[in-house]
């Protein structure tokens, strides 16, 4: 059943609009990372989607446990956290934003941002988060402890683009990136774009996470 579903899918996929990015507002989220805690525990990581679980080491800067192993920068210079932008701001400007890497935006001063409207974007996801530094500690003696606060939104099982629906913009997520290593795609967060994530995106066709 699921492939014949998904062989009627195939044959509406042209007339599939492009998804609408979400958007995830206000500060009703409080992370916050302890000193020293095991930044490889779920617990310490702030998991927003199966591509983008922030968290950070004892010392250096955050980065993305699900893309990658550690920190990449060096002062105001590098990827981390992977597939990820940041603007300063709110959500309500979004079109008057302009987004760069984490680095870029504390210019190798991360306390420099406490107490700052920020947005970050999920890339892949297609997700904008208002978002605020809280705390940052500095030196080896800190721990790597950092907190924040963020908006909220609703991360649904077969969701490929973080509307909060699951319909034929996931189902064009997960075709246009099949056979990759996602992170677009791999709704199981598997490192693969395959039938698993079909099957997942099926199980939970039509569905509505949006508050009634």
């Amino acid at each position: 059943m699921k492939y014949a579903t998904l062989s009627l899918c195939l044959t509406c996929v042209s007339t599939a609009v492009a998804g609408t990015p979400a958007v995830w507002s206000g500060y009703d989220v409080v992370f916050s990372k302890a000193a020293f805690a095991d930044q490889n525990d779920p617990a310490n990581q702030d998991r927003l989607t199966p591509n983008v679980w922030f968290t950070r080491a004892v010392v250096q800067g955050i980065y993305n446990a699900a893309q990658e192993e550690g920190y990449q920068g060096v002062g105001g210079s590098g990827p981390s956290p992977v597939d990820t932008e940041w603007a300063f701001g709110t959500t309500a400007d979004l079109g008057s934003l302009t987004f760069t890497t984490w680095a870029g935006a504390h210019s190798g001063n991360p306390p420099g941002l406490i107490g700052q409207n920020m947005v970050v974007h999920l890339i892949s996801d297609d997700i904008y988060v208002d978002i605020r530094l809280t705390s940052w500690g500095v030196g080896p003696g800190s721990g790597g402890s950092f907190s924040w606060v963020r908006g909220e939104g609703v991360f649904c099982p077969g969701d490929a683009n973080g509307d909060a629906l699951v319909n034929f913009d996931d189902l064009n997520v997960v075709l246009e990136n099949w056979g990759s290593a996602g992170p677009a795609g791999d709704l199981d967060a598997d490192g693969d774009v395959d039938f698993d994530d079909l099957n997942l995106l099926l199980e939970n066709w039509a569905v509505s996470c949006l508050p009634s």
